[in-house]
């Protein structure tokens, strides 16, 4: 997410672009808009908070907000669609794989950031981000994609954060979406087989979709203190969890 502030009168152009407001039960929330899938992607959204030091816009993407009050139109002519999304971010061993899907050729590619991204002190650098676009140029290079007639939709999380800026950078059209199949279920699976490959633990799971989350964390991480030592050089020590010492 990207926080700007701003004065009334943007507040008044976010609004007078007509698109579907959702009603919050927070008083410091003057306006929350998200996208009608038309002008702006489904996932688009926007709060403009109201504080002591003023007016605060909040969005998830800001340059798509500014192109839709500037009257900025997308080339809507496009062969294809490449779909880029993550997995991992949640699960403590190894790092993240980012995965692409191309609708003209049917092809799916996967990456890997690696765990040194998540351990200090890339991890507090914030490095993974960078190292998330250099892996997303890759997958791209691999699909020979040209930016004239190519849409690119990115799930913007933990890691994508940078990818959808540099895209854009570069002529590319990107949209920013919630990802679905083919590619999730491919994704996943590759996780699953890239940590039992990398690490020989074969519980891998997913965590937006596991029912007792802590349940399957704690058996990870006593997995990992079986052989600390040798294990925790797999985990992502980066994050708070293992740096305040919180093994069982």
């Amino acid at each position: 997410m990207e926080s700007f502030k701003i004065d009334e009168s943007m507040l008044e152009k976010i609004k007078a672009l007509g698109l579907p407001e959702k009603k919050e039960n927070n008083k410091y929330i003057l306006l929350h808009v998200s996208g009608d899938n038309i002008r702006a992607p489904e996932n688009f959204n926007a709060k403009v908070y109201a504080g002591k030091k003023g007016l605060k816009l909040v969005t998830n993407d800001h340059e798509t907000l500014m192109d839709l009050i500037n009257g900025k139109q997308k080339n809507g002519n496009y062969s294809r669609t490449i779909f880029v999304d993550d997995s991992g971010v949640g699960f403590p061993l190894q790092g993240v794989l980012i995965g692409a899907y191309d609708t003209k050729t049917n092809q799916t590619e996967v990456e890997e950031v690696s765990v040194e991204y998540f351990q200090s002190p890339k991890f507090e650098n914030q490095e993974y981000l960078d190292e998330g676009v250099n892996v997303a140029l890759k997958l791209l290079k691999k699909f020979n994609a040209d930016s004239k007639d190519t849409l690119i939709k990115v799930c913007t999380g933990f890691v994508n954060i940078k990818i959808k800026k540099k895209l854009r950078e570069l002529g590319y059209s990107v949209d920013i979406a919630k990802i679905g199949e083919p590619l999730q279920s491919k994704l996943e699976k590759k996780h699953k087989e890239y940590i039992k490959k990398t690490t020989g633990y074969s519980n891998y799971y997913d965590p937006k979709e596991v029912g007792n989350i802590s349940s399957e964390f704690n058996n990870v991480i006593n997995w990992i203190n079986e052989k600390p030592e040798e294990r925790l050089k797999l985990a992502k020590t980066g994050w708070e969890y293992f740096k305040n010492g919180n093994k069982q």
